[in-house]
């Protein structure tokens, strides 16, 4: 008898110990998935539904689950693969696998970034889903704060730096031709006097907007700071670059910087120089430009000089 009622108490501290283990998932702060080796979903928690807005109705198995959270095909195909290669690697390994992220769509036209983290449990497997959508948004915000201008938006010097190493060492190893253009407006310091630096700070902002819808995608337009500007041209040799340098030049001249207190017009003075044969050194480039720079200040400004 007292066997029993031993045996019977233990039975309810068990039974009380997985209903707190029950509520402690349901209640987790993290998506909670389990799946069979067929990949059927055999239980969500309450914030994976939140997360998606799907629940076990709609998404019985995997498969379902990414057809309605990757509509696009293509970005829903590379997924699937990703996730189902790294779910027969955990098994195989009986480990944890590295997590990765993947940006999904919700149930209220919502996108999400999501990182998936999956456990191998002998034939079943447990995916733990966490919601990095503002820490990512935070990285892309530091990014952009550590790479740009904050008055033009524009690359700032050191971004700048970054992009010519890389065109650098495509032109080393592949051939691959570009060029750099230095962009100087001139007579700066009387635009300021005159129409203030409020004024001046609305023809840098302009001369970037313009640079921009003047270029390629693949182009790049930096502000090395003051009324010093550059633009990288990757695949551009020297004619492509001179054409183009003379087509920002024209555009800027001709259009002026409409502002609620005046129009502003301004010129630029421009340097063009590009990736040639024995080059070695990225300074050997950047100092061509600078000279070309400072012979089309010198012969009278509003042109373009090459080196």
């Amino acid at each position: 008898m007292e066997n029993q009622v031993i045996m019977e108490q233990a039975a309810a501290g068990e039974d009380e110990n997985a209903q707190r283990f029950r509520e402690l998932v349901e209640k987790a702060p993290l998506g909670i998935v389990l799946t069979d080796i067929d990949h059927n979903i055999l239980y969500v928690n309450q914030r994976f539904v939140e997360l998606s807005g799907y629940d076990m109705a709609e998404v019985p198995n995997i498969d379902a689950w990414w057809r309605l959270a990757c509509p696009s095909e293509d970005y829903r195909l590379q997924s699937m693969k990703l996730w189902q290669r790294n779910v027969q690697m955990s098994h195989q390994s009986g480990r944890d696998i590295n997590p990765f992220e993947r940006r999904i769509a919700c149930r209220d036209q919502s996108a999400r970034v999501i990182e998936f983290r999956y456990m191998p449990m002998g034939t079943h497997g447990v995916t733990i889903v966490t919601d990095i959508t503002d820490r990512k948004r935070l990285e892309e915000e530091l990014t952009v704060m550590a790479t740009s201008d904050p008055l033009t938006g524009a690359m700032n010097r050191r971004k700048f730096m970054e992009v010519m190493n890389y065109e650098f060492e495509r032109y080393r190893r592949y051939g691959r031709d570009f060029s750099i253009l230095m962009l100087d407006i001139d007579h700066f310091k009387k635009v300021n006097d005159i129409y203030g630096h409020q004024g001046g700070d609305e023809v840098l902002k302009a001369l970037t907007r313009m640079c921009r819808d003047a270029l390629r995608n693949c182009d790049h337009v930096c502000r090395l700071g003051g009324e010093e500007f550059a633009l990288i041209l990757p695949e551009t040799g020297r004619e492509g670059a001179i054409d183009v340098a003379e087509r920002v030049r024209l555009g800027l001249g001709t259009t002026p910087v409409q502002t609620p207190e005046a129009s502003i017009c301004y010129t630029v003075s421009i340097g063009v120089s590009w990736a040639e044969i024995g080059d070695d050194a990225i300074d050997k480039i950047l100092k061509r430009a600078d000279a070309a720079l400072y012979d089309a200040k010198r012969e009278g400004r509003n042109r373009v000089c090459v080196k």
